[in-house]
């Protein structure tokens, strides 16, 4: 049975990561036209395995210290699964991470993190909630437009001189995609 709970104090952080690699098998390509962005997807000439290690912009102790801040984590039978990490972020919440282990994908269990995550967002005033991704990572991409999201900007190079990129060529190196969910009516 799947339980998410919210982690309230650093002695409560998993010590066991959550295996988050990938097997891509396309790309996310990005247009834009007069009326905003808008994703397409093209099949990569093979799949390849992809990892994408959680951002060092923040760490779950920090989390847990911040009261308007919040990691949820996700268990499986009490089986440690998954994790989504939100911050406040002027008048939205940003989600910062969001992952579930490989062997328990496809299961809902990243459309509950997501959900408690927006709830918790809700709760706290925010506006909606914002996350970065990258157009290396289609899967998320393809996520979070199922769930409502949309694309409000993008940065093509904020992402470029990372050591894994800058191992590519120029116009192979990841672009930084903005996505936004309104939860506020009005707004």
């Amino acid at each position: 049975m799947l339980t998410i709970r919210r982690c309230l104090s650093e002695k409560d952080i998993p010590r066991t990561p959550v295996h988050a690699e990938c097997l891509i098998g396309e790309e996310t390509l990005l247009r834009v036209s007069r009326s905003g962005f808008s994703l397409a997807y093209a099949p990569l000439e093979r799949a390849e395995w992809r990892v994408f290690p959680p951002k060092a912009a923040y760490t779950p102790s920090a989390l847990c210290a911040d009261r308007q801040a919040a990691l949820f984590l996700a268990y499986e039978d009490d089986c440690y699964v998954g994790c989504a990490a939100l911050r406040p972020c002027d008048a939205w919440m940003q989600l910062e991470d969001i992952r579930v282990d490989v062997l328990y994908r496809r299961n809902g269990i990243a459309t509950a993190l997501l959900e408690t995550a927006e709830q918790f967002a809700l709760h706290q005033g925010a506006w909606g909630i914002r996350v970065e991704a990258s157009d290396q990572h289609p899967i998320l991409c393809r996520f979070l437009e199922k769930r409502g999201y949309t694309i409000g900007g993008m940065d093509r190079l904020a992402l470029t001189m990372t050591p894994e990129e800058r191992q590519k060529p120029m116009m192979r190196r990841a672009c930084a995609l903005f996505f936004y969910h309104v939860l506020k009516k009005g707004c």
